[in-house]
């Protein structure tokens, strides 16, 4: 990834031609689509080369960009996207049969049908808070902030979201500033 490489010029140009491409097809399909998660790599890439260009204007309480502008913290961020997430898996579910249990012919007991399980709460907010710092740290470096990035950077780190691509940008983003 170019941005976690520090390569802002290619990252810049490459989010650029992924949100053209995503509002054209939103126009070619009639749908909304959420640009904003894009937007904001747009913007901080844009912000980490020196530009002052301010952000899109967030147009969802659960976007990168509402983030970005200051209007909700981490842990608030990170729990709405949580309850969002859980409102779409409860959605989900309640679309399903129901399971049901069956005797086979020779008297067993079977279930059949779809149970969806919930995962701990902890597990699904652990990489929205990992992101929601390693953003705010990219912005806090943007502004020249670098104490206040590398705090956030750690807690970023220190969340232990291992499998997150911000987890390991922020690992090196760590190691650059020393």
């Amino acid at each position: 990834m170019q941005f976690g490489a520090g390569m802002f010029n290619p990252a810049e140009e490459n989010f650029w031609r992924i949100v053209k491409l995503e509002r054209s097809y939103a126009e070619v399909e009639g749908s909304r689509l959420d640009l904003q998660h894009t937007e904001a790599w747009l913007y901080l890439s844009r912000l980490r080369l020196g530009r002052s260009d301010k952000a899109a204007e967030p147009k969802s309480t659960n976007s990168l960009l509402y983030l970005l502008s200051g209007q909700i913290s981490a842990e608030d961020f990170a729990a709405a996207l949580t309850d969002a997430y859980f409102a779409q898996l409860d959605q989900l579910a309640a679309s399903l049969p129901a399971p049901a249990v069956v005797k086979t012919q020779d008297g067993q007991s079977v279930t059949i049908g779809t149970r969806i399980e919930r995962p701990a709460r902890d597990a699904v907010e652990r990489p929205y808070s990992c992101l929601a710092n390693f953003m705010l740290a990219e912005q806090a470096l943007g502004f020249g902030k670098v104490a206040h990035a590398k705090a956030l950077f750690g807690i970023a780190v220190d969340i232990g979201a291992d499998s997150e691509v911000a987890h390991y940008i922020s690992r090196t983003e760590l190691m650059r500033l020393g």
